[in-house]
């Protein structure tokens, strides 16, 4: 039985918590009020707690037990009713080890960053595929499911970088925004994530360095700070263009991300050392021990402050 049906269950025991689970499940169109009579039964009699029960009937999965529990305890995962499409196990699995270690690394992002009530983090990588796109997701979901009101913003304005971040994105976006075409407003909200919003990329300028020069980046964040006090902003790979050096030097703070088995050390030292010549703030390294699902046991492990950084 999956961990969060043992130690994630708060307030079950002895039949009380805030609201009795059945009822949730009930309002959700999840359970019958048959079905919840049954699964009670099936708790009395055998010493189970409400999930473990519901589950051995089938009536429910574990991840449904886990999003009631999230919501319980107003925990932001993705809702019962209306899935959402968060490929990120930060928002589908909340209790689960991959989720864990997001959870640590915004907690060590927070104690660094802790004298700005706002801040803005570039999520940087030396090269394609360490995993920054969904690093930077997943910071930005454990941000607003805090409670924390969280931009995440897509500044790849190349054509490599014009992927879809958690949904279907909007016509407009950043590119607009610095080439002045587009005023700073609009953004786009995840469902069942309340705190959340996305500044797509937009359309690909011919010209992406350009547009982010003489701190663009900067002033459009600026327009969203009386919306949004955390910035995670995702950035080219520093091997295909000079854009996140720019974006870099327009933001509080930033990290690197490093992949088994695919990251070079040379460079990873190479961007850090470019990013210390710029006089940027770079709060660290996250170790991507990235492995297929079959196989994961494990996605960030590693927190290498960049004191750290030199073999």
């Amino acid at each position: 039985m999956n961990d969060v049906l043992e130690h994630r269950q708060l307030g079950e025991q002895d039949g009380q918590s805030i609201e009795r689970m059945g009822d949730r499940f009930v309002r959700a169109g999840l359970l019958t009020r048959e079905q919840v009579q049954r699964v009670i039964e099936l708790q009395n009699s055998r010493n189970l707690r409400f999930g473990q029960a519901a589950v051995q009937l089938g009536f429910v999965s574990e991840q449904m037990v886990s999003a009631v529990l999230a919501e319980q305890y107003q925990y932001d995962v993705s809702t019962l009713t209306r899935p959402v499409e968060l490929p990120l196990a930060i928002a589908s699995e909340p209790f689960g080890q991959e989720a864990e270690a997001v959870r640590q690394l915004r907690t060590m992002v927070s104690m660094r960053m802790a004298e700005q009530r706002h801040f803005s983090l570039a999520v940087i990588s030396p090269g394609a595929g360490a995993g920054s796109t969904y690093l930077a997701s997943s910071l930005a979901v454990a941000f607003a499911q805090v409670g924390r009101k969280t931009l995440l913003v897509n500044a790849d304005l190349h054509k490599g970088g014009q992927r879809e971040l958690m949904g279907k994105p909007l016509a407009n976006g950043l590119s607009g925004m610095l080439a002045g075409r587009h005023e700073v407003g609009a953004v786009r909200t995840v469902p069942g994530i309340a705190s959340l919003g996305i500044l797509d990329a937009g359309p690909q300028p011919p010209n992406p360095a350009e547009l982010l020069r003489d701190a663009s980046l900067q002033r459009v964040l600026g327009g969203y700070m009386d919306q949004f006090e955390i910035f995670i902003v995702k950035t080219p790979p520093t091997n295909e263009s000079g854009d996140a050096l720019l974006i870099a030097r327009q933001v509080d703070a930033c990290l690197l991300v490093a992949r088994k088995d695919r990251t070079r050390t040379s460079e990873l030292e190479q961007t850090a050392a470019l990013l210390g010549g710029a006089n940027v703030k770079l709060l660290g390294t996250v170790y991507n021990e990235y492995e297929p699902p079959e196989a994961r046991t494990g996605w960030l492990r590693g927190w290498l402050p960049t004191r750290q950084r030199k073999r």
